[in-house]
């Protein structure tokens, strides 16, 4: 193994299964940042530039960054608190400065450790062409390496939704070459099959209904990238009836990629998604080591305003959609590995409880010991 693959092969927790609370500590959460992407609407600070086209160097070793997160999770732990780490938002630039204090202060109180910040595409300028690689989040990181997770640019751009590849100007070819360098621990989320989002339909954007083969070519060079160098992988794959089987051959052919599939249980075409349920996914954690989950969806009863305005959020429990959420949570905590194992040894870590046993319903958490 090359010295840049073993330098990349780092560990760190996923997302923990925590779903059951009292429905105002619930929208709390929701709206702070646990379960949900992170829609940031704050001024710039100036000591976060907003242009960060130019490349900006990781100050800080991956051996001290590591050991940071270390230190904060371990102190989660000895709270008697099980950590979260939210591995799916999303931090414009311009949407920055003041909701990072606020962002860190609600990480202590509701028992976040980290974040992942995919990052954005850089502005347009006069000369170059193609893609544009953004550095945003590497000044985050460099400023706060405790808290968050330096990550990718996010397969979330015209380059990458055209399927554009083969030269340096291109999104994938430049994904290649940051994440073989050795700095990034996570690939941001990918998208492959991605529908609208209910602003997004209302507003026509209909280059947000993405159709990127998840076995096509670019496809192949991103599950071999994460196989390669054992970064691991986010998608964004709504788990229509075909493109699951799609997933399941890349899985197969990539053993070694570690792909987190983003937004459990939302399906917002049920007549497109009829696979996709407890058996599916007992079968799915069963035969593939490599998949995990990634729990982030939307609110209790969240309605998807595009077509019929269905319930898109299956997995939480209320009146009209309990007998689902219950088969959903029992295929969730019977099978746990693909949303919750990396608390207790990816991180190189062992809680002294489980995560079911750590945060039985309702209760809140307490606020950890307040550190920087």
């Amino acid at each position: 193994m090359s010295s840049t693959s073993s330098r990349s092969q780092i560990k760190f927790p996923v997302k923990v299964q925590w779903y059951r609370m009292g429905a105002c500590r619930l929208n709390r959460i929701l709206l702070f940042i646990v379960f949900s992407s992170m829609i940031i609407t704050s001024m710039l600070s100036p000591s976060l530039p907003a242009n960060a086209d130019s490349p900006v160097r990781i100050v800080h070793s991956r051996e001290q960054i590591e050991k940071q997160w270390r230190t904060r999770i371990q102190l989660f732990l000895d709270e008697g608190t099980v950590p979260l780490v939210d591995m799916l938002s999303f931090l414009p630039p311009e949407k920055a400065s003041k909701v990072l204090d606020w962002t860190k202060e609600v990480m202590d109180e509701e028992g976040v450790a980290l974040i992942s910040f995919s990052g954005y595409e850089a502005p347009e300028d006069a000369h170059t062409k193609g893609y544009r690689w953004g550095y945003f989040i590497h000044e985050i990181v460099n400023k706060y390496p405790d808290r968050f997770i330096l990550t990718t640019n996010k397969g979330g751009n015209q380059n990458w939704w055209r399927q554009k590849g083969g030269k340096a100007r291109h999104f994938v070819d430049q994904l290649e070459e940051h994440v073989r360098g050795g700095d990034y621990p996570f690939i941001g989320e990918i998208e492959f099959r991605h529908y609208m989002s209910g602003a997004q339909c209302k507003a026509g954007r209909t280059d947000r209904d993405v159709h990127v083969p998840i076995n096509g070519i670019n496809g192949h060079r991103v599950f071999k990238l994460s196989a390669e160098t054992g970064v691991p992988l986010s998608i964004h794959h709504e788990p229509e009836d075909i493109p699951i089987g799609a997933l399941e051959e890349m899985l197969a052919k990539y053993p070694g990629a570690k792909v987190i599939w983003a937004h459990f249980g939302q399906i917002r075409y049920p007549e497109k998604e009829r696979r996709f349920g407890p058996s599916l996914i007992k079968r799915l954690l069963e035969t593939y080591p490599n998949l995990y989950f990634d729990i982030s969806t939307g609110e209790p009863s969240r309605r998807y305003k595009c077509g019929k305005k269905i319930l898109d959020t299956i997995i939480w429990e209320n009146v009209s959609a309990k007998k689902t959420e219950e088969h959903f949570n029992s295929s969730l905590q019977k099978y746990p590995r693909g949303v919750q194992r990396s608390i207790r040894d990816r991180a190189g870590l062992r809680s002294r409880q489980s995560p079911e046993q750590a945060i039985p319903s309702g209760t809140h958490r307490k606020r950890p010991p307040h550190h920087a």
